[in-house]
């Protein structure tokens, strides 16, 4: 078992992910680990903790198998490992944002990832009718996750957390809709109806972030009142 351990630590090195994801997928195996005990235990409890196992190896070789991984993050839609780009690799990823205010960070982040992709096939003259229509689908649910999980966050009494990330998620498609309107002059704005979908959830973002900084400032106001 321990050059097992051993083996999964050197796998780990290998994998695309920050150091951060790095240590915390360390630490899953090696509670995984702790479970096990050579004292006798009922047969169901232990299939189920060989299951677990199993599906952790099999996930970090998964994950460093022939780096498909790496070129899988360079994919866009319409390329052949796009599906494990978004399928496995974020999904991989997300699994390591543990509290609600990382969640929901990472789910911003995955809003920005869609219209960069729609950037990139745009600069490449790739941008077809199919692939917008797959863009601009996938922005939206992304969107509506980021929305949900932020407001979320300002529910649960997190409220300086969501003004923050509503904040930055209304920066990013101010952003990116300003390069996606220079990107279309000339060329019969081509993918006018994404640009007209990033502004719009822009605009969105907008009033949540300043919902979320009336909740921020009206908690510190009664806050100060009881002190």
């Amino acid at each position: 078992m321990d050059r097992k351990w051993h083996e999964l630590l050197d796998l780990l090195n290998s994998v695309h992910l920050t150091n951060e994801e790095k240590l915390r997928m360390r630490h899953t195996l090696a509670r995984q680990m702790g479970l096990h005990t050579p004292n006798p235990v009922r047969p169901l409890a232990f299939w189920a903790w060989r299951q677990s196992w199993v599906v952790a190896s099999l996930f970090v070789l998964l994950l460093t198998s022939t780096g498909t991984a790496a070129a899988a993050e360079r994919s866009a839609p319409g390329d052949v490992l796009y599906g494990w780009k978004i399928g496995i690799n974020e999904e991989v990823r997300g699994a390591f944002s543990v509290s609600a205010e990382s969640k929901a960070s990472w789910m911003v982040r995955l809003v920005e990832r869609r219209v960069e992709e729609a950037e990139i096939l745009a600069a490449n003259g790739q941008l077809s009718t199919i692939a917008q229509a797959q863009v601009e689908a996938d922005f939206k649910r992304y969107n509506q996750k980021s929305n949900a999980l932020i407001a979320h966050l300002g529910a649960r009494g997190q409220k300086n957390s969501a003004a923050v990330l509503s904040s930055n998620l209304e920066a990013a498609l101010n952003a990116h809709h300003d390069i996606l309107t220079f990107m279309a002059n000339g060329q019969d704005n081509k993918h006018g109806v994404l640009t007209s979908s990033v502004e719009s959830a822009a605009s969105a973002a907008s009033s949540a972030r300043a919902n979320h900084e009336t909740n921020v400032s009206g908690q510190a106001s009664a806050e100060i009142k009881s002190a």
